[in-house]
């Protein structure tokens, strides 16, 4: 098989797509509340999507700076998944006594807070981010998510390998 960016990045751009469709399915039909940092994880994915949907359409030649670019953008916003993503984890193992208090749902945040404050509340997540409301394989979604956003930004540096040689 001979190294096609377009088909790589195309990969890049599937997985993130799939996990939000999983994401909004688990929302609107098991009808599972997103906490306000499952919506900044949902935001970092849609960002790594867009870069590698750009990526694909723009198809950049083997061993460009473009490549690099792309590569890069996308690393930041999968790494930035991650640690809002670790986040989460850690709000989820505190004993109840240090967990935060609970914050109105993000909706209500957005209609009746500044939208720095809704971010700033958002990053550092609310006691609704502790709840384990869903597992696979014993592993909540937060670990599940910090995964997939590990496989993105390893993708990434791939990608970025192949095009070094």
């Amino acid at each position: 098989m001979t190294l096609n960016n377009r088909k790589l990045f195309f990969i890049l751009a599937l997985i993130p797509f799939l996990l939000l469709a999983f994401g909004y399915y688990e929302e609107y039909v098991t009808e599972l509340e997103p906490c306000p940092l499952c919506y900044m994880q949902r935001f970092a994915y849609i960002l790594v999507f867009l870069t590698a949907l750009i990526a694909t359409i723009h198809n950049p030649k083997l061993k460009t700076k473009s490549v690099v670019i792309y590569t890069m953008i996308g690393s930041i916003f999968a790494l930035m998944g991650l640690l809002l993503a670790a986040r989460q984890i850690w709000l989820q193992s505190l004993p109840p006594g240090e967990i935060p208090a609970c914050m109105p749902s993000f909706s209500v945040m957005m209609e009746y807070m500044p939208w720095m404050e809704v971010l700033k509340t958002s990053i550092m997540g609310t006691g609704d981010c502790a709840k384990i409301d869903w597992t696979f394989l014993g592993l909540s979604m937060a670990v599940w998510s910090a995964v997939w956003f590990f496989i993105l930004l390893i993708y990434n540096f791939i990608i970025l390998f192949l095009n070094k040689k």
